[in-house]
């Protein structure tokens, strides 16, 4: 049992999640360290979660409820919880997985050493019956190591929300969550360029892998095909971004993301980061001491921001 003073808070967005809930809410309560707050938003379920919530409540102080009074998402879901959350030390839950019993002591732990804004730890994968599929979530996504470098996370992303562990300072810097990406990964990019990124080999969750995650679930394809005629365009405007942005005078760190933007730009699995780069830019004042970027490229010869300057 670890002797910490801080205060922790497990943050959960809900939704229509009655068929695995309750297992992931008892894995969080029976934890050897356990959580000050469960704060769950539900996002206008229309099943039965809602109502096992309040009866976990009745049995479990530490549990706080807030309901959405119209569909969010999990991205905004997400951020408002970690923004009301009250605890040092975030943790993020979904809905249907399950944790090790020492997981909360486990990385808080490993904070009071090393002081991480973002800690993310590793997973091993079951299904829908709770049975082990994969050991490692890193490799059963694909991974060999660990990406830890801001250009590397600008075209991929091994950090899962589910696994994620963040400092209260963190979440002040790393919000507002833009409209692009998705929000773990845009909580990877950040802390990698704020040198807050941590990451624990060792798997602490049982991601629940079934019919309906909202991302990898077990029955869903991916139409590349579609969705690369789909982006097209977005692919085309960044490549004359990324070129414009190259032949600006001087020297800045955009100049380097626009010449990975073009040495990637053909690949497949690029489609994820049109919206990743664009946020980034958006979001310079954070990640890019330069704020003249917007005011160069109007000065190019030939070249409009069109649309794409509502990013700038």
């Amino acid at each position: 049992m670890s002797n910490s003073t801080l205060s922790v808070s497990v943050v959960m967005a809900t939704y229509n999640g009655e068929k695995f809930l309750a297992a992931q809410l008892d894995s969080i309560i029976q934890q050897t360290m356990p959580a000050d707050e469960v704060l769950i938003i539900d996002d206008c379920s229309t099943d039965g979660t809602v109502e096992i919530i309040r009866a976990y409540q009745q049995l479990h102080g530490n549990i706080r409820l807030l309901l959405n009074s119209s569909n969010q998402g999990s991205n905004r879901t997400f951020e408002a919880a970690l923004h009301s959350s009250k605890g040092d030390l975030i943790f993020i839950s979904d809905q249907d997985d399950i944790w090790i019993a020492n997981k909360i002591e486990t990385m808080v732990n490993d904070w009071e050493m090393h002081r991480a804004g973002l800690t993310c730890s590793d997973g091993c994968i079951i299904d829908q019956y709770g049975e082990l599929s994969a050991p490692s979530e890193l490799t059963y996504i694909g991974q060999k190591k660990i990406l830890q470098s801001q250009e590397s996370l600008f075209f991929a992303n091994c950090y899962s929300g589910h696994n994620m562990m963040l400092s209260r300072d963190f979440i002040e810097l790393a919000q507002p969550f833009p409209a692009g990406p998705i929000y773990d990964h845009w909580l990877a990019v950040v802390a990698c360029g704020l040198g807050q990124l941590r990451y624990l080999p060792i798997a602490l969750t049982q991601h629940r892998i079934h019919d309906h995650n909202q991302v990898n679930g077990a029955n869903k394809s991916r139409p590349r095909k579609s969705k690369r005629a789909r982006f097209q365009s977005s692919r085309n405007a960044l490549y004359y971004l990324a070129k414009a942005v190259i032949s600006l005078p001087g020297e800045q760190p955009a100049k380097h993301l626009a010449t990975l933007l073009l040495k990637h730009s053909s690949a497949s699995h690029t489609i994820l980061s049109f919206t990743t780069f664009l946020n980034l830019l958006r979001m310079r004042k954070l990640l890019f001491p330069n704020d003249s970027l917007k005011k160069q490229l109007r000065k190019i010869k030939n070249y409009s921001l069109g649309p794409l300057g509502y990013f700038l």
